[in-house]
């Protein structure tokens, strides 16, 4: 459109008409840092209306000047193009093993709101979305960590402590907990993984690992939460274990990096996959 005087001008953009639907959650898995895959499994949860997204940790797409514009257009994009408005929009993510701890402080008291939409979850801290209570609890350890630059491409504080678990267990206490998300996962799912997944199998025999794996333990025994959905072993699966539902969710673009839950029915489903995008490949 062009004024009068001849200047161009831009036409307002239209309403944003589509309801989103507050009774689902988009769970989403490890990202590595990849925007593209960043795009891809926001799409798959938006086009649905699901506009309330946890990321299950390696996230890392914060710690370079341009990550917190690039992380709002692409929102807004995602969101309009689905005919949302992008206020509807709130994404939040934990830590994995694969973060900038420099920039991350698990040990944070409170959530830390990096862009408009998007929130770190501190490990222990809590939040109610769509209806129910959910606690974060980051942490896992690298087994590729002896070939990683420490402070550049690995940090020790990956690994779970024994204060960061007593203030998990705290916030446990502090009322029910419907679902838990972590990174690592519980040694019982480990165990059931590791008999179908090669990457799984990859980290058996690390010490860090296991005894990340026992904190949780004891984090889900206190929380007894209904359940509990975690990334890092890059496999999609769900298993009941001691009566809680185990979600294991995929990586990036891969089958099963999105899992959706419709906390009215408590069932769980996949979006339609789209076609591939082609990522680009990092090691994780």
């Amino acid at each position: 459109m062009v004024l009068d005087n001849g200047s161009p001008t831009r036409l307002p953009l239209p309403p944003m008409t589509a309801a989103p639907d507050t009774h689902t959650i988009a769970f989403i898995g490890d990202l590595h840092g990849n925007m593209t895959a960043f795009e891809y499994t926001l799409t798959a949860a938006l086009r649905l209306r699901v506009t309330t997204i946890i990321q299950a940790g390696d996230f890392w797409i914060y710690d370079q000047p341009h990550h917190p514009d690039n992380l709002e257009r692409v929102i807004t994009r995602v969101a309009r193009n689905a005919d949302l408005a992008p206020a509807t929009v709130d994404y939040r993510f934990i830590d994995g093993n694969h973060e900038n701890f420099d920039v991350l402080d698990p040990d944070a008291t409170a959530p830390v709101q990096l862009t408009e939409h998007v929130t770190y979850m501190p490990r222990g801290s809590r939040a109610t979305l769509a209806g129910v209570e959910i606690l974060f609890f980051g942490g896992a350890s690298s087994v590729d960590r002896h070939w990683r630059p420490e402070g550049e491409d690995w940090w020790p504080d990956e690994n779970i402590t024994d204060t960061q678990l007593a203030r998990g267990l705290a916030a446990a206490n502090t009322g029910p907990v419907d679902v838990l998300v972590t990174h690592e996962t519980t040694t019982a799912a480990f165990n059931a993984l590791c008999g179908i997944s090669g990457h799984a199998r990859s980290k058996r025999d690390d010490a860090p690992g296991e005894a990340n794996r026992a904190r949780l333990d004891k984090l889900v025994d206190t929380a007894q939460p209904r359940a509990l959905v975690h990334g890092h072993h890059h496999t999609s699966h769900i298993e009941d274990h001691d009566g809680v539902r185990v979600v294991s969710l995929g990586q990036e673009d891969s089958a099963g990096s999105v899992a959706l839950l419709d906390t009215d029915t408590w069932l769980w489903s996949e979006p339609p996959r789209q076609p591939p995008k082609k990522l680009r490949y990092i090691r994780f």
